[in-house]
């Protein structure tokens, strides 16, 4: 008789995690749309062509030559 209520309790624990999990992720993905939807988008090809990407490499190096601890003079 233990066993099958440890049986039974395992099950609702597990149904239990995969019923959070799911909420979560139906959640993260409610909340991704959400966040997609407010980024402006470019539509012009022109607009694209302005500014290009940069990548994070050349952000950190830009961040750092802003950065006050960086000294240029040596």
């Amino acid at each position: 008789m233990a066993i099958i209520a440890f049986l039974y309790a395992a099950a609702l624990v597990l149904l239990l995690t995969g019923l959070v999990v799911w909420a979560t992720s139906k959640a993260q993905r409610v909340s991704l749309d959400a966040l997609e939807s407010t980024v402006p988008t470019r539509t012009t090809p022109e607009e694209s062509a302005e500014v290009p990407p940069a990548s994070i490499l050349e952000q950190l190096e830009r961040q750092y030559r802003n950065s006050p601890s960086y000294n240029a003079d040596p």
